[in-house]
């Protein structure tokens, strides 16, 4: 799926990440990705019910999917739920750590934007 589809598909209003498989398309619920992750021409799509979906996409095709009032980039490898984070790190790195546990960078140059946009929810 490239950008056209994808634009076409979050300019309908769905509440839904569309992911390509190999049968066709898997339809996401937004409350359920905690974040996206770039792996090479790959991303990887972690789900807060513990699912994980390796996508033949890149980050910034998925982003176009998704609204920028609850995802955000936080780092050029991440993309992040903000309703998911649960705490924010300064110290050791600039880092945040979401409802499943998991980790990940943030760097320096997203960082004030990341706090704006936790404040702002």
């Amino acid at each position: 799926m490239g950008p056209a589809m994808a634009k076409a598909l979050s300019g309908q209003g769905t509440s839904k990440l569309a992911i390509p498989t190999k049968d066709g398309l898997l339809f996401l619920e937004h409350d359920n990705v905690v974040c996206l992750t770039a792996e090479g021409r790959y991303t990887r799509v972690q789900c807060q019910d513990g699912s994980s979906h390796l996508v033949c996409e890149n980050l910034h095709d998925l982003e176009l999917q998704l609204p920028p009032a609850r995802f955000h980039r936080c780092h050029r490898s991440h993309l992040l739920n903000l309703a998911k984070v649960s705490q924010l790190f300064r110290h050791g790195g600039h880092r945040a750590k979401l409802i499943t546990g998991l980790v990940v960078l943030v760097s320096r140059r997203h960082w004030a934007a990341l706090l704006a946009a936790m404040q702002g929810t």
